[in-house]
């Protein structure tokens, strides 16, 4: 829950079916599913080391590495039709993968472009 909004959210789903809107109405419906304003997919989870150029006026003398977090989120409203992205789901799912992997930034991949979340 965000703000009013409520989300059921799938953590790297192993298996989906190919009619994943049907999936999603059922998922979404108040009375005969668990019920939600938006389900949210979070899937190819990439942790990449990215090496940042030493600063000149670093003391030491080796490049600095850094953990480059993305994530590709699917947002899908109750009627199973894919939204471009969401405010209050982008805030949910980063809070919730950033605590789970300890890390202070994530970067989310949407329909509607990347998200850089801190």
């Amino acid at each position: 829950q965000g703000l009013g909004n409520d989300f059921v959210i799938l953590l790297n789903p192993v298996r989906l079916p190919p009619n994943k809107k049907l999936l999603i109405q059922k998922l979404a419906n108040r009375r005969y599913g668990v019920g939600c304003d938006q389900v949210i997919i979070a899937t190819d989870c990439i942790q990449s080391k990215v090496t940042r150029p030493r600063n000149n006026d670093d003391n030491d003398n080796q490049n600095s590495e850094i953990i480059k977090n993305v994530e590709k989120i699917q947002f899908f409203n109750s009627d199973g039709s894919e939204a471009e992205s969401c405010g209050n789901g982008s805030r949910c799912i980063a809070k919730i993968l950033m605590e789970q992997r300890n890390i202070k930034s994530i970067l989310l991949k949407t329909l509607g472009g990347n998200i850089q979340c801190r």
